[in-house]
């Protein structure tokens, strides 16, 4: 029987009948909204571990959060980068946190230890793009990546379709916001990989060689 797939949910919904089913990592950068929704969270039918966290590309970087009057909005980008959007949002504070890898909460949830497991990131809050950058090796186990809500807006544009493209997915049909991994184009990657890495051991066996031909020439140069 396959194991069932992980959700990573980046941003707390309004409700938590909105979180997806099965086992759910939930990441909220706001400690207040996680405080709220704790007793709702902890009642949950299905396995819920839930952290308050600013993802980020590298660990420890310092982020400028920015809150609004819309607190969907809340996140690194600023006002210039919503307001074309959201034409009457109002900066309501800004403030340096320190961000962290989604690598490191998934290394610490138990329900993600099982090598086979697969997950899809559900993304309502931050950048998409850092969290997926800070995702490490847990990368080759991401299935499906979805924005929500506003943050589909600004961040579901060429940049991010690139970079996922780049790593064996293609837009969900008739799909702006969401990306499925291409199994074709994953093997073709990891094919791509594997003749790299050929070469690489290829070019290093030649280096050995020349190095013990030079070592043996000086040696019947000085017998």
């Amino acid at each position: 029987m396959p194991e069932t797939p992980l959700n990573v949910v980046i941003g707390a919904p309004s409700l938590i009948t909105q979180l997806p089913a099965g086992p759910t990592l939930l990441v909220e950068a706001d400690g207040e909204r996680l405080a709220a929704l704790s007793a709702a969270l902890e009642h949950r039918q299905h396995p819920l571990r839930w952290h308050q966290a600013v993802l980020a590309a590298e660990a420890d970087a310092v982020l400028t959060w920015h809150r609004f009057s819309d607190r969907r909005l809340d996140g690194p980008l600023g006002l210039e980068g919503w307001q074309p959007h959201y034409p009457n949002v109002q900066l309501l504070a800004s403030q340096s946190l320190a961000g962290t890898r989604l690598e490191s909460l998934l290394e610490d949830w138990p329900q993600a230890k099982v090598s086979s497991v697969t997950f899809q990131l559900l993304v309502r809050q931050g950048d998409p793009l850092a969290a997926l950058q800070g995702a490490g090796p847990w990368l080759r186990r991401l299935e499906r990546v979805e924005l929500l809500g506003p943050v589909a807006v600004p961040f579901s544009g060429e940049t991010m379709d690139t970079w996922l493209v780049m790593r064996g997915f293609c837009r969900e049909e008739g799909r702006q916001d969401a990306w499925r991994r291409d199994p074709l184009a994953t093997r073709l990657l990891a094919l791509d990989a594997l003749q790299q890495e050929r070469d690489q051991l290829a070019e290093q066996l030649t280096q050995i060689r020349l190095t013990i031909l030079t070592m043996a020439t000086q040696l019947d140069a000085h017998p």
